[in-house]
């Protein structure tokens, strides 16, 4: 069959889910970072992520690429090649969307497994992809959303942190201080000026400013280098290409020559660089003004309560009753000439499969009132994940499932998803499902084969199982 066209939006939550169940069966300590990991009010609107962020326990790394790759998980660039901090390595697999597997926080000067058992301790279980996921403390995300902020040229604004209660932002400042990671945190919220004598303000006064000098670069990492040893090996790097860049920006292997030809314009710009430097003086030697972020930019809207991603059904308001009139009428206008039936086949009502991997279950108290005792009750298998829109702030009538065990990604569209969503609510009986789409006066037709038809292909499908009740 074919794949379903997953936004890379939905695909992020999803591969959280995928990760989680990699690090659970191999053993390895995670902690979700970034993007659906942090919670709703510590965002200005609807943010989406590209790729998937962790936090490995350093002793577990290892541990954690290996079972990555039993899974079909490949490397794309290492940790020595990806970023200057050489923090993370990324991963690719034909299913689901990049993961980049840190090993460090860059801006934390504690070592690095100090800084994990410090997030560690105070983790928290979250809910992504409707999977129970390991995510850092709220002091933890706001100071890691800040230090990512301080590595963005200020493209990035410290969100987390406008949007942090005053009386919890005490908390904040002492696990930066804790991780040994003020400069960074500094130059993140604006503060910067505060630290010209730390060892790693002019590397932070580069990476948090507008500008791509890359001899401000290379001043800033020699200086925070820790050591004479480190210091030498950063100014062999300096002097060579990174074949690992170079190979992405191509888009194939280099060549000879094309490393010849990279090295020469490599040269050439340090010399450029140099001379520009040496004309307006080194870059801790600038303005406040010109290191400051203008947090002033950022109006901090009211506090958005979180979205847990626990669903509610029915008629009290519930991202169903909602959406309700989206496939209420005739089902004909509003899907698809392939989909005009909720009973057709799977790939006939949206549900199309690929392939995606595993993680714990979503747990669900069916309510009294889903059915009688004769009739089957069904409940959402415990390898599946799955993704409605509107828990990533999204009004429309979508789903996208993904079955852990097997990496297969489905798509549940208009009626399809209404059925879906009233089983995730607990009403997993055919009677139930039926009295609970007349209430909700949506209009669908079920064919010939009927509701308990698509509820049986669902089944075949691995995507919900009979329970007892």
């Amino acid at each position: 069959m074919k794949a379903p066209e997953v936004p890379v939006w939905a695909l992020v939550h999803l591969t959280h889910a995928a990760l989680q169940r990699v690090a659970d069966e191999a053993g390895v300590d995670l902690l979700h970072i970034k993007g659906p990991a942090v919670r709703t009010s510590l965002r200005i609107g609807v943010h989406d992520s590209t790729d998937a962020d962790v936090l490995v326990r350093p002793a577990h790394i290892d541990r954690m690429t290996s079972a990555l790759e039993a899974r079909e998980w490949e490397l794309h660039t290492g940790f020595d090649e990806g970023s200057p901090f050489e923090h993370a390595a990324n991963f690719r697999h034909p299913s689901w969307t990049y993961a980049d597997v840190h090993r460090r926080v860059p801006g934390c000067l504690a070592e690095d497994d100090a800084v994990f058992d410090l997030l560690w301790r105070d983790r928290e279980t979250a809910q992504i992809a409707h999977q129970p996921c390991q995510v850092v403390s709220v002091p933890a995300q706001v100071a890691l959303q800040a230090l990512h902020a301080a590595r963005s040229h200020g493209h990035e604004k410290p969100e987390s942190w406008l949007l942090c209660p005053e009386e919890e932002r005490a908390s904040v400042r002492d696990l930066v201080a804790d991780l040994q990671a003020s400069t960074a945190f500094a130059a993140g919220i604006g503060e910067l000026a505060q630290h010209r004598d730390a060892p790693d303000y002019a590397l932070w006064s580069f990476w948090s400013r507008p500008g791509d000098d890359r001899l401000d670069e290379w001043v800033g990492r020699i200086r925070a280098a820790r050591g004479s040893g480190r210091r030498l090996s950063l100014i062999r790097q300096a002097l060579h290409v990174n074949r690992t860049h170079l190979r992405l920006r191509l888009d194939r292997e280099p060549t000879g020559a094309d490393v010849a030809r990279e090295q020469v314009a490599r040269l050439r710009l340090g010399v450029v660089s140099l001379w520009r430097h040496l004309r307006r003086g080194p870059a801790d030697a600038r303005t406040d003004a010109e290191t400051r972020l203008h947090l002033e930019e950022i109006t901090p809207p009211h506090a958005v309560a979180d979205d847990p991603q626990n669903h509610r059904t029915g008629r009290d308001g519930s991202a169903v009753a909602d959406l309700a009139v989206a496939v209420s009428g005739s089902t004909a206008g509003l899907i698809s000439a392939e989909q005009q039936q909720l009973d057709a086949p799977l790939s006939a009502v949206g549900v199309e499969a690929s392939s995606a991997e595993s993680a714990p279950s979503h747990e669900q108290t069916p309510p009294e009132h889903a059915g009688h005792d004769a009739e089957p009750l069904y409940i959402i298998a415990p390898d599946v994940a799955w993704l409605d829109a509107t828990d990533a702030g999204r009004a429309e009538p979508l789903a996208w499932t993904a079955r852990l065990d097997t990496a297969e990604l489905n798509q549940l569209p208009q009626a399809s998803w209404m059925v879906w969503m009233l089983v995730a609510d607990g009403i997993g009986t055919l009677a139930g499902i039926r009295a609970e789409i007349s209430a909700l006066e949506a209009s669908i037709d079920f064919g010939e084969e009927g509701l308990d038809g698509f509820l049986a292909r669902l089944e075949t499908n691995g995507l919900i199982v009979r329970t007892d009740r």
